[in-house]
């Protein structure tokens, strides 16, 4: 059983929202009819036309007219100012021409990117150009188009695991590790249709954007392209940063007798001045000093309470938020307000666009902190805030003075000359399970290749991954990928919910069901869990007619959208998620719902939808019966199942407060998350995160999200044998307490059919 095909084994990727609009008009009359749903519910279907397109207020007012596609070349050239680089192209391409590997440093903002990727497509090589993340690779993408006049995709575009603009043709791509990297192990597969060997006969570059962001994937794909050159390839490589230190990438190919240059550019942009700071002085004063201002914080949590602060001191500002989860149209909106070079803006941003960003803009404020996403002691996810390195602050200096003399101002507490040089190696801090499950789908051995990267994953972290697949049947005692395994590699989802979503496949082949009776309502529901959930407790209490907000209420409005006999998060939030339909955008926050993770989920869904080639505009059957939500369910166990917690008491006096424990190993205490809807269960399935809070001298806050109830007798029938020992002492250890009376609590067993232990 394999991934759905079309007629004739090829996979029909689509693009855009190619005939979504009357798909979507006839399920928004159908759903504006459906019996028992509020009138106040019921909307257009132009507005549902809008949620589903990803259109929301702010995308629409602020959406500009497309680049004109008829400029030649020529004129597209002539009509930029020339870039900071350019005298130093003949030097540049002269040690390219000469050298299998080269590395570039040059200042952010001398045009490094956009240069060396223009002349080696000139050149005659086929380029392709890898950045850390979505928005540098898809700006440097149709900045390069722009510059050569012509339309997006056709010379110079963009692929990333939520969209293509890029043709078969295409010169210049510009795309993101993660898809480059699944491409690149793909090419070990002979049978892979997306990614089939490259012709030998064909001259390859490959320019590594930004590498000094250290990403694991960035470390596997070095050591794939130096195998590939040892292999006999026609591939160059370009390894281009303004803070990297060279001599760690030139050892490493030196032992192999690959000369690697370094060609360092003393090239400058504008100058940019340190502001001082007076006495007690805040980041306010830093903002609102300046009418176009970029303020890095450490989350966006920070950017809505200084957003909040700047409407109440600084009302004229336009505020302008940029992270990673806004949807691919918001982030152009917002980037095309702030190059509009009119009034006065304060861009708030995270991390997300330190690099490969040009904003016209006069100032930089840092607030010096950052947030990182670790693996802890515990191998589970950490959100940790700390002190930033010397080389990311130096990246976000270099975001001023690009288009003009420009400022700089660093909060932070730590002296900049104190913070370490590099980012840390996310390699060898980070989960395992889908590079190293994608690597033995590959037919490689992770710990071999391991041995091969410059930067090494601990033995721990990848004995721990190893474990984790082995517990989900996705590979075998020996190590081997499993059938299971394999379908779940291609999908373009963690492992967990990859297992879901093959499972449902499975179900649905087998009974012969069409894909919106199973398939598609598992889709929206694994899409919910990879935005991490579409809602929001925080904002569920917005004033309403003076009213103070409520911040520490249990559940937000959506619940009022939902039965609660499901006792499911994933399963709650799909259903939501199918609801939406008949709210206006502008009604999400009231209603408690997160309105990016909504669109990052619809964007994540149409991934799915085109990978298993289901028309996206496919929507679930209205109304599922019992028996197919307790599959959707079931599929919810199964794939988190060595995510498997015991109910071990309460915390305090708060019956809110229920503690679980993990059932394999030995693992901290947990408490669920406030957006739950699990009333409570002996077992339940979740995703365990970690709130470090050590730098605000406070205890971490571990939580379980995406929880989901699991029946005592589906786990007894159901658990694998790799996980029965485990999972038969905890139930055996697990009690129910059912008062009765009203001072005599009595205890019993889960299944013991009411006898008193």
């Amino acid at each position: 059983m394999g991934l759905m095909e079309t007629p004739g084994g090829r996979s029909r990727m689509m693009r855009g929202n190619q005939n979504r609009a009357s798909v979507i008009n006839n399920q928004g009359e159908r759903v504006r009819d459906e019996p028992g749903m509020p009138e106040r519910f019921r909307k257009s279907a132009a507005n549902n036309a809008d949620i589903r397109a990803g259109r929301n207020q702010f995308s629409v007012k602020r959406a500009s007219a497309n680049t004109d596609l008829n400029t030649t070349p020529e004129v597209a050239r002539e009509t930029h100012a020339p870039l900071a680089i350019e005298p130093f192209m003949p030097t540049i391409m002269k040690t390219f021409h000469d050298n299998q590997v080269m590395i570039v440093q040059a200042p952010t903002g001398t045009g490094k990117s956009i240069g060396i990727s223009e002349a080696i497509v000139e050149a005659g090589y086929k380029l392709i150009v890898t950045n850390p993340r979505r928005i540098g690779a898809v700006m440097l993408a149709e900045h390069l188009a722009e510059r050569d006049g012509s339309p997006l995709g056709e010379k110079f575009g963009y692929r990333h695991g939520r969209r293509k603009e890029a043709d078969v043709d295409c010169q210049g791509v510009l795309t993101t590790e993660g898809y480059h990297l699944k491409l690149m192990l793909n090419r070990l597969k002979n049978e892979n249709e997306y990614a089939p060997q490259l012709d030998r006969n064909q001259k390859y570059a490959v320019m590594w954007d930004e590498a000094h962001e250290r990403t694991a994937k960035g470390s596997i794909m070095l050591c794939l392209w130096k195998e590939m050159m040892l292999d006999g390839y026609d591939i160059k490589l370009v390894v281009s940063s303004a803070t990297i230190d060279p001599k760690p990438i030139v050892d490493y190919f030196a032992k192999d007798g690959i000369k690697v240059p370094i060609i360092e550019i003393p090239a400058k942009h504008h100058e940019i001045r340190e502001v001082p700071h007076a006495n007690k002085s805040s980041i306010l004063d830093d903002i609102t000093g300046s009418d176009r201002s970029l303020t890095f914080v450490h989350g966006k949590g920070a950017i809505a309470k200084l957003s909040e602060e700047l409407a109440l001191v600084a009302p004229h500002l336009t505020v302008i938020p940029l992270h990673a989860e806004l949807s691919h149209r918001e982030q152009q909106s917002a980037v095309q307000l702030i190059n509009s070079g009119e009034g006065k803006i304060a861009v708030l941003s995270t991390n997300y666009s330190q690099a490969s960003v040009t904003f016209d803009i006069d100032r930089v404020n840092s607030c010096g902190l950052v947030r990182r996403e670790r693996v802890g002691d515990d191998f589970e996810r950490h959100l940790r805030v700390e002190e930033g390195s010397q080389a990311e602050e130096m990246q976000k200096k270099g975001r001023a003075g690009r288009l003009r003399v420009g400022e700089w101002s660093y909060r932070g507490e730590v002296p900049l000359n104190k913070l370490p040089s590099e980012i840390p190696h996310e390699i060898q801090n980070c989960q395992l399970e889908s590079l190293v499950l994608q690597t033995i789908a590959a037919g490689r051995d992770f710990s071999e290749l391991n041995s091969r990267l410059l930067h090494r994953a601990p033995q721990a972290h990848i004995k721990h991954a190893l474990d984790s697949l082995y517990r989900l049947d996705l590979i075998g005692p020996r190590g081997h990928i499993t059938h299971l395994g394999k379908i779940v590699s291609e999908l373009p989802v963690e492992v967990r919910t990859g297992k879901a979503l093959a499972l449902a496949i499975k179900q649905s082949e087998a009974l012969g069901l069409s894909p919106n009776q199973l398939i598609i309502p598992t889709i929206d529901m694994i899409s919910c869990m990879e935005a991490r959930g579409i809602v929001t407790w925080e904002s569920i209490s917005a004033p309403r007619g003076g009213e103070v907000p409520n911040y520490h209420a249990r559940h937000g409005r959506w619940t009022k959208l939902l039965d609660h006999t499901h006792n499911s998060d994933p399963v709650g939030q799909m259903k939501l998620f199918g609801r939406l339909l008949l709210l206006r955008p502008e009604q999400f926050s009231d209603w408690g719902i997160h309105v990016n993770h909504f669109h990052a989920a619809v964007n994540i869904r149409e991934q799915i939808c085109e990978r298993l080639n289901i028309d996206p505009a496919t929507r679930a059957t209205p109304d599922l019966s019992p028996q197919s939500l307790r599959q959707i369910k079931e599929f919810h166990w199964a794939g988190s199942i060595d995510r498997l917690y015991r109910f071990v008491g309460q915390e305090g006096e708060d019956s809110r407060n229920k503690l679980y424990k993990p059932v394999v190993g030995d693992g901290h205490l947990r408490k669920l998350s406030k957006d739950s809807v699990v009333n409570g269960s002996s077992f339940v399935v979740a995703e365990p995160i970690t709130i470090d809070r050590e730098y605000y001298d406070a205890q971490p806050v571990r939580l379980l999200v995406m929880c989901s109830a699991v029946d005592n007798k589906w786990l007894k029938n159901n658990t694998p044998p790799q996980l029965q020992n485990s999972v038969a002492e905890a139930m055996d250890k697990t009690w129910e307490r059912k008062p009765k009376g009203d001072d005599k609590p009595r205890f019993y067993r889960p299944g013991a059919n009411g006898r008193r232990r």
